[in-house]
């Protein structure tokens, strides 16, 4: 993961809701990522994300990726996102 936190988010936005973040959404998604990851304990982050069909990667900050999986999803339980389809 190259990409910066905001990168990022910017993308899972743009790729779940079809349109960029206002920047008081991006505001809104950063402050929760940031939230999130600072109340990752390193046990509950490996086996929240140890659930799926994909072998986790161990190399990935996992604190990150938790945290990151965290905005995906509430970005798909937007009503905007929900509504559309």
């Amino acid at each position: 993961m190259d990409a910066t936190d905001e990168e990022l988010i910017k993308s899972a936005f743009l790729n779940i809701v079809h349109r960029p973040p206002s920047e008081e959404e991006m505001q809104i998604l950063l402050t929760t990522f940031l939230t999130e990851r600072s109340q990752i304990a390193a046990p509950t982050s490996v086996q929240l994300l140890e659930v799926g069909r994909l072998p986790l990667n161990r190399e990935l900050p996992q604190d990150r990726l938790l945290a990151l999986t965290m905005v995906n999803r509430l970005l798909l339980n937007l009503s905007e996102t929900v509504s559309r389809h």
